[in-house]
């Protein structure tokens, strides 16, 4: 328990909550485990619970116009998702597919709400931390918009530095991870485009 405790203090939606709280809070959970390929919940479904992964893997995805799966993230231990839905009860903005064979702990709304009048601190913690995160994501992601206009007018060293900033957190690392790659790769392919052209003439 106390191990436990010491990651969810890592994590940054609890970020300011006491391990008191974080016990009271992990004794309120409710353990589950599912086999891999069992799907959690579809987007657009209830949002009615919260969960923490303790062992195996669980993959966030959507789906195009076309019903393609496209994959979003992987959540592992000891990843927290669909922690919105506690707070705004909106309806689920994504899937998630048990990956591998899974140990999760779950929160249902109903749980959190009876959790929350003798814990206040953490439901003011939760908000005060996912209105920074969605802050800093929504800055970042301004950024990333300039960026492709940059690359768009051939400005790439421009477009990589706009990238250099500090991503808010994994997920979106990954995504600068992949863009500054492709910033990379587009700016070889028309340095390699303009020699052919130069030597041809």
């Amino acid at each position: 328990m106390d191990n436990l405790i010491d990651r969810l203090r890592e994590l940054r939606l609890f970020r300011g909550v006491t391990p008191e709280d974080l016990s009271a809070l992990l004794q309120a959970m409710t353990e589950v485990k599912y086999p891999a390929g069992r799907l959690l919940f579809e987007k657009g479904a209830p949002g009615d619970a919260m969960y923490m992964v303790l062992a195996g893997r669980v993959r966030i995805f959507t789906r195009d116009a076309l019903g393609n799966e496209i994959t979003l993230s992987y959540m592992e231990p000891v990843r927290i998702f669909g922690d919105f839905s506690l707070l705004d009860n909106s309806p689920r903005s994504a899937s998630a597919m048990i990956d591998q064979d899974c140990t999760l702990l779950r929160l249902s709304a109903e749980d959190f709400a009876a959790f929350l009048p003798k814990h206040p601190s953490v439901g003011v913690a939760m908000v005060r931390n996912m209105a920074e995160q969605v802050r800093h994501i929504t800055s970042y992601l301004s950024k990333a918009s300039t960026a492709m206009e940059l690359v768009a007018q051939g400005n790439y060293e421009a477009a990589l530095n706009e990238l250099a900033a500090d991503a808010p957190d994994d997920d979106v690392q990954k995504l600068t991870s992949t863009l500054v790659e492709m910033v990379q790769a587009v700016r070889e392919k028309n340095a390699s485009n303009a020699a052919n052209t130069t030597g041809a003439v």
